[in-house]
């Protein structure tokens, strides 16, 4: 696979808003991922939100197969997060399967 090719499957766009709330803020995004090798429009749409007060930040999002939970920890310059996944796939004849990730980022 060519850097180009690796580049256009990170191809995404999206749209959300930020209603307006007296403590904390609650944030809804629907995103276009994968949009060069999804094989339907349901792969390719994800619907999120989250909901921040102070340092912390939960969220939640799903698409056709995933369903996804995290906890974010952030300040303006370093973020750190755990979010859980959920795959359903029996429509393509596998099963339940599920993976914990975690990030650190830096902001420069």
């Amino acid at each position: 696979m060519t850097s180009f090719e690796s580049m256009c499957r990170m191809i995404e766009a999206g749209v959300g808003v930020e209603p307006p709330l007296r403590f904390g803020r609650l944030r809804f995004g629907l995103d276009l991922d994968d949009l060069i090798e999804a094989p339907t429009l349901e792969d390719r749409l994800h619907f999120g939100a989250s909901y921040q007060v102070g340092l912390i930040e939960t969220m939640i999002g799903a698409n056709a197969s995933v369903l996804t939970f995290g906890l974010q920890f952030g300040l303006d310059f370093l973020q750190a997060a755990v979010v859980y996944e959920f795959f359903r796939d029996d429509l393509d004849g596998g099963g339940a399967d599920t993976r914990l990730s975690t990030e650190v980022s830096l902001r420069l």
